[in-house]
């Protein structure tokens, strides 16, 4: 792509392929989910450098975005980071008043030994994962419905649910509140009635959150083509029945310790 098309788009994330998301004439956001895709891609790879923006090419490179997934924690950490001198990135390029830090893998592998920077991997997901619903970190009551969904309709030979499976109930909890003149979610929560009728606009929220939090983490996964979301296969096969018991009861409590705070 030629750096003067830089101009009609907000960069997000550079694929390790050299595919590049971005959200046309919005704001840059290393959090903005990747659902923004350029129609316009350059399959060989960016070539922007530190330096020079012709001097690397930048294939196999990751964002701020891609680093903090690497390493279970948020953008604003990796930027602290950063700041801090922590950690140095091997590329970095103004766009507007933002600068853009790409990693190599080099970069993301000095990372991964250095002793303050926990690993995360298929042999941790199992307490990463309770640790995360632990934290109980709810802005809004979007998670919990979600996972009682998903366990709900949830295959548990593959940990896979179809999407509109999961949509429907999802949708159902928040209409029922609402029918029945509860409140439906915190100031701010968009579902009212004509919203909850629009199921392209419920799939387009639930998939930017909650899933997408769960996602983040290696939780889940979202097949397009197969109209599915599907448990990390790893944490899957790390779940007894005892635990998914023990998912579904803290859910429901959280939901009426939530909506007892309201």
């Amino acid at each position: 792509m030629a750096e003067g098309a830089f101009a009609d788009f907000y960069f997000t994330e550079v694929l390790s392929a050299g595919f590049c998301f971005a959200e046309a004439n919005g704001p840059l956001d290393d959090a903005i989910p990747s659902k923004y895709i350029l129609d316009e891609v350059n399959p060989s790879g960016a070539t922007l450098g530190a330096a020079n923006p012709s001097e690397q090419t930048l294939n196999n490179y990751l964002s701020v975005e891609q680093v903090a997934r690497e390493f279970f924690v948020n953008t604003n950490t990796i930027n602290a980071w950063i700041r801090k001198g922590r950690i140095e990135p091997s590329a970095s390029f103004s766009f507007g008043n933002r600068t853009i830090h790409l990693f190599s893998p080099g970069d993301v592998a000095t990372i991964r030994d250095r002793p303050q920077i926990p690993m995360h991997d298929d042999s941790t997901i199992h307490d990463d994962f309770f640790d995360f619903l632990e934290k109980r970190d709810y802005t809004m009551s979007y998670k919990m419905p979600f996972v009682l969904a998903l366990l709900d309709h949830m295959d548990p030979l593959t940990g896979s649910a179809a999407i509109d499976d999961v949509l429907t109930d999802y949708t159902a909890f928040y209409k029922d509140r609402l029918d029945r003149g509860l409140v439906v979610d915190r100031a701010g929560c968009p579902y009212d009635a004509r919203m909850l009728a629009d199921a392209k606009r419920m799939r387009r929220s639930m998939l930017d959150n909650p899933f997408e939090k769960f996602e983040r983490k290696r939780f889940m996964y979202y097949s397009r083509d197969l109209g599915q979301i599907s448990l990390n296969h790893a944490l899957l096969a790390s779940l007894s029945a005892g635990d998914l018991d023990t998912i579904r009861a803290q859910m429901h409590a959280d939901l009426d310790d939530y909506y007892a705070r309201l």
